[in-house]
């Protein structure tokens, strides 16, 4: 059927006339966590177009992409990515930091659930990860207390926690935490809440689980004003590839979480019970005789498990 004289015409000018809506671009230049807020980013705001930059695997991308940096409207990147002591994070501090459209953002971090867990070094002979990535501060307390494979898995028990103030970890954690976003201008407090209720939502100190980065890409888009649209659907958690480091069960009863001395290994879907994760660590710390651990983030706290064990036994 034709349209009525009078509007004949006038639809079709009007369509011609229109523009098409620009679509907000932003560009992520984070770490392994990255990947997981973009996809988050773009599910719950389907007209935003995010480019991701995994900035500690991705040199020749991040060196092809600096000159465009002007051309997105927000440039959101990991505040690690800009305090490391590394040529490339510096070579990111100096690319964005005169931005007009830069916003620093904090990774998530969240030690609570995994007080235990330690890096000991980027590089070098402890660096080797016992196959999921992360060293127990009091497996290497143990190791360089004299002690052997089987003392030191009887130091996995609750007064040991209790003397180490692994018991109290998560509150202390959770206050660092807000404190943290809270200094970057993001309040994370509605969300953290939603990700408690859901039990442990960490695989380890630094590899969120997806709902943690859901709601992290919730509090960014209501920082600027975009539009969310919830539909219940979860992007694909790939960080869960990754190495799994347990709650250990005193830890999750205090917490009311579940807990286990299984450790999940990184890209496969395998476990190691504690005896096998103590063994290969001692092999690691035998190889690497005489080296001192390097990892200035954790320094502190290996220090501290290893004052105290020695106290103790």
């Amino acid at each position: 059927m034709q349209a009525p004289a009078r509007f004949a015409g006038t639809v079709g000018k009007a369509e011609q006339k229109r523009a098409p809506r620009r679509r907000p671009r932003w560009l992520v230049l984070f770490n392994c966590q990255g990947f997981g807020l973009s996809n988050c980013l773009e599910l719950l705001c389907p007209e935003l177009v995010v480019t991701t930059v995994n900035v500690l695997r991705a040199q020749e991308e991040l060196e092809a992409i600096s000159g465009k940096l002007r051309t997105y409207d927000r440039v959101i990147v990991g505040s690690s990515m800009l305090t490391a002591p590394t040529e490339l994070c510096r070579s990111v501090s100096a690319a964005v930091s005169d931005l007009p459209n830069f916003v620093r953002c904090p990774e998530i971090w969240f030690s609570g659930y995994h007080p235990d867990s330690c890096l000991l070094a980027l590089e070098g002979p402890l660096a080797e990860n016992t196959q999921i990535g992360w060293h127990s501060a009091i497996v290497y307390a143990a190791y360089r207390a004299g002690l052997d494979r089987r003392a030191a898995a009887e130091l996995f028990c609750e007064s040991i926690y209790r003397e180490l103030g692994y018991l109290d970890c998560w509150a202390v954690a959770r206050d660092e935490i807000f404190k943290e976003f809270d200094e970057h201008g993001l309040d994370i407090r509605e969300e953290f809440v939603q990700w408690s209720r859901r039990g442990p939502f960490m695989h380890t100190a630094n590899h969120p689980k997806i709902a943690v980065l859901m709601g992290l890409a919730r509090v960014l888009l209501r920082k600027f004003d975009l539009p969310i649209t919830e539909c219940g659907i979860v992007p694909h958690d790939n960080l869960v590839n990754g190495a799994v480091f347990p709650v250990y069960p005193e830890i999750a009863s205090v917490l009311g979480v579940q807990g286990s001395l299984l450790f999940k290994r990184g890209g496969r879907y395998r476990l190691i019970e504690l005896e096998p994760y103590i063994e290969r660590s001692f092999e690691i710390y035998e190889n690497a005789e005489g080296v001192e651990p390097s990892f200035e983030y954790y320094s502190d706290v290996v220090s501290n498990v290893r004052s105290r064990l020695r106290a103790i036994i």
